[in-house]
């Protein structure tokens, strides 16, 4: 199991399946498994759209993003980018949902209900989880980095967490953190970003500036940050 979803009503938790390619919704009254539906290969994130009709999911190994309707058990192709889907976030105020693209290291959005889906923004390598702050103006996003030569060992490169203007998709900081970066989130006051070296075993916990104050500092670390991606000893794990 990958990702999950509650319900508007927060009474139905949907859970993506990757090994058998599946959903599967329970009641969260009763704890039962109350459907399960086929869908494209290795299901990643999951997003109830708003008014409860629909599940979106996004395919990492077809690498497109599907709509299960609730009601009709319907599913359709609503979006295909020939990459890795991965996660979604979503902008509430502004209607607007994100996703990452693990294969083409790109993030996709859409204007909800029935918005096109437009390429946004270009990132480092192997884009995972991604997360806004509560006032969306920022979007965060997990580079795992390059791969090493045995994954899920090191990475040939350290991973890095990318803060990005959602008014123009310009970068306002990276953080370079360890050994493929993975989880993400944003405290619910949007001071504080968390994240995980998936190989390191380790969480990191940053004081996140508000938007106003990146702003200050043009693109923070943005024109240093590349080189320290570099490894000195290369798929060795380092303690830095």
């Amino acid at each position: 199991s990958k990702g999950m979803a509650l319900s508007p009503d927060e009474s139905k938790l949907y859970v993506s399946n990757w090994i058998t390619s599946d959903i599967s919704e329970f009641d969260l009254a009763t704890g039962e498994k109350t459907h399960s539906w086929s869908v494209a290969a290795t299901p990643r994130g999951l997003f109830t759209v708003p008014s409860g009709q629909k599940l979106l999911i996004a395919s990492f190994g077809a690498g497109l993003i599907e709509a299960l309707d609730l009601q009709s058990q319907a599913r359709e192709t609503i979006f295909n980018s020939e990459g890795a889907m991965r996660h979604f976030a979503y902008d509430k105020q502004q209607q607007l949902l994100y996703v990452s693209d693990m294969k083409n290291n790109a993030i996709y959005r859409a204007k909800l209900p029935d918005g096109k889906w437009e390429f946004f923004v270009r990132t480092e390598s192997h884009p995972n989880t991604i997360k806004l702050t509560p006032d969306g103006k920022i979007l965060a996003i997990s580079n795992r980095g390059v791969n090493g030569p045995k994954w899920p060992g090191p990475g040939a490169t350290w991973g890095a967490i990318m803060l990005i203007d959602t008014s123009n998709g310009k970068i306002l900081d990276v953080i370079v953190g360890g050994n493929q970066c993975t989880g993400l989130d944003i405290s619910s006051d949007g001071k504080t970003l968390a994240f995980s070296d998936f190989n390191d075993d380790r969480i990191h916990l940053i004081d996140l500036p508000s938007y106003e104050e990146l702003l200050k500092y043009n693109g923070g670390r943005l024109k240093s940050y590349a080189k320290d991606l570099k490894k000195v000893t290369t798929f060795n794990k380092i303690s830095r």
